[in-house]
């Protein structure tokens, strides 16, 4: 072991890479012998696993900080889009609101422009109430996602499916405590013509 050696650039490189101890004294002109000693008196195979479990911590860490500021932002929109959702619906008239889309010219320069005539009849848009409803279909069944909201039905499936695990626990512990749940069946015996049972 030369007095020369940086054992603490050594040990850093151990710690934080995937160096064998052959490898470092090779690079540093040393013994594999000596680096050996110097890690086991040093702990170096300890410092190097809490490293790597460090590093994976934080690896873990930022990708669900990533995951979170995604959810985050897919919540708002979701907010944002219930919010539009409602505005639309409170509008009376929405869906019976009609558009005419034409032209006019202006008679002393000739120029035409693009119009449109907004109306209210008596009948509602079938087509635009169709696709409202579809995009709030479409919006509940996002947020439902978003926040672990259950249906009406999967309420019901969880509902009977704590009814049946409480009934089997329930039969589970009687046949514990009354004898582990055998029913012996009496024997049948066959009957002869004349109504007479047979000795068995």
């Amino acid at each position: 072991m030369g007095t020369g050696t940086d054992w603490e650039k050594i040990r850093a490189e151990y710690i934080s890479g995937h160096c064998t101890y052959t490898q470092l004294a090779q690079k540093y002109g040393t013994t594999k012998g000596a680096v050996g000693s110097r890690a086991q008196k040093e702990g170096w195979y300890r410092q190097r696993a809490a490293f790597r479990q460090s590093v994976a911590s934080r690896a873990l860490n930022k990708a669900k900080d990533v995951k979170v500021a995604k959810l985050e932002r897919l919540m708002n929109a979701a907010d944002r889009m219930s919010e539009l959702m409602e505005r639309i619906t409170a509008d009376k008239a929405q869906f019976y609101r009609q558009y005419i889309a034409g032209t006019e010219t202006d008679e002393e320069t000739g120029t035409t422009r693009a119009i449109a005539y907004e109306y209210v009849t008596q009948k509602a848009d079938m087509r635009a109430l169709k696709n409202a409803t579809a995009a709030l279909n479409e919006l509940t069944r996002a947020v439902r996602n978003l926040y672990d909201l259950p249906t009406g039905e999967e309420q019901r499936d969880r509902k009977l499916a704590e009814r049946k695990m409480r009934l089997a626990e329930r039969r589970e512990g009687a046949d514990q405590t009354d004898g582990g749940g055998v029913i012996e069946i009496a024997a049948i015996l066959p009957e002869q013509p004349d109504g007479q049972e047979v000795d068995v």
